[in-house]
């Protein structure tokens, strides 16, 4: 059995408050009768020119081990889907799929094959998605699939044991799990090559006639780290304005979807590393570099030209991967109520 530290534990509980049992805070998470009949929940809602029948939102929750090794989604994803949709859900969002493998090689394993979903290569895997939203139609509920640029700093660094490539970011940063692997920054022709294949994933999205695109822009993962000077920062590049990669790929799904698909976009409001971390950020090597991280001013005003390029809808999260507790928290900050928001 693990020895325990009575330090730590006693330190531990000392700092974790007693919140819990102020029954006033507690009574505000809980969807009692004091709530009932929750109408605004039940009530339809249009986003674009979707009409979607409730404001009931299943969150993207990983797709890993759902689909076949080169991406196309098997039954057990369909139907994993099917049944939410069979609840009642009005609108379904996939797990993360890469927009391509070629640009981030954490992506892939030897031999092209891929624990991702994919939307690209071929009709086979194309067909996989259509058969998943009509299923998902006849239920009368709503489907966006989410797109990834890639994992970026976040990814595997196995990569470089595998396929003797350095994993990828905005700028060069340390890799999440081994700060010791450098990650290289993308080229602005890489950067490019990520925008189109984003463009082209959405038209196929809508062509398999999944009802909308959902942008993986959060916890630091590569569209994060494309738009948040906390990792760009780029100096002589077309990307080194940190909006300009994110308004760059909404502008081209928008031009190969037309004006009328939906584009949702997930965003951190703030990393909050610097409120996590504080003087630490300036002592602890793996921190130094995102110091300047994009604070709620710059976000709110991302946000705006965010969707004068086309969002239509946002999806507001709250940290990354240094403070994981933030955007995913235990079950007693849950019980409170402390999950990031989410915004309509």
């Amino acid at each position: 059995m693990p020895s325990f530290d009575e330090g730590f534990v006693k330190n531990l509980l000392e700092h974790a408050g007693d919140w819990f049992n102020d029954e006033r805070r507690l009574e505000l998470a809980r969807l009692t009768k004091r709530y009932f009949p929750y109408t605004h929940l039940f009530s339809p809602i249009q986003v674009n020119q979707l009409y979607l029948k409730n404001r009931i939102v299943m969150g993207p929750m990983a797709n890993f081990n759902m689909a076949e090794e080169f991406g196309r989604p098997t039954n057990k994803m369909i139907q994993y889907f099917v049944e939410r949709a069979r609840g009642g859900v009005g609108l379904i969002t996939t797990g993360l799929v890469p927009v391509g493998q070629s640009r981030d090689p954490t992506l892939t394993e030897q031999a092209g094959q891929t624990y991702f979903p994919r939307i690209t290569g071929s009709r086979t895997l194309l067909a996989g998605w259509r058969e998943l939203a009509e299923n998902i139609h006849s239920h009368g509920s709503h489907v966006f699939i989410q797109l990834t640029p890639g994992m970026g700093r976040v990814g595997d660094p196995e990569s470089l044991l595998t396929k003797h490539s350095l994993p990828v970011s905005a700028s060069w940063n340390p890799n999440y799990y081994i700060p010791a692997i450098p990650c290289r920054p993308l080229t602005d022709g890489e950067c490019r090559n990520i925008i189109r294949a984003a463009g082209q994933a959405s038209a196929d999205a809508k062509a398999m006639t999944i009802d909308g695109v959902y942008l993986h822009g959060h916890e630091g993962y590569l569209l994060e780290q494309m738009t948040n000077p906390a990792f760009n920062r780029r100096v002589l590049s077309h990307f080194a304005d940190w909006q300009a990669f994110g308004l760059e790929i909404v502008r081209e799904i928008r031009r190969r979807v037309g004006p009328h698909y939906p584009i949702m976009y997930r965003i951190d409001l703030s990393l909050a590393l610097n409120a996590t971390y504080r003087e630490r950020m300036a002592e602890v090597r793996s921190l130094k570099k995102f110091r300047h991280e994009r604070q709620v001013a710059e976000t709110l005003d991302y946000m705006t030209n965010l969707v004068k390029e086309g969002v239509d809808l946002f999806d507001v999260d709250l940290g990354c991967y240094e403070n994981w507790w933030l955007p995913h928290p235990p079950t007693q900050c849950q019980a409170a109520s402390s999950c990031p928001s989410r915004v309509w």
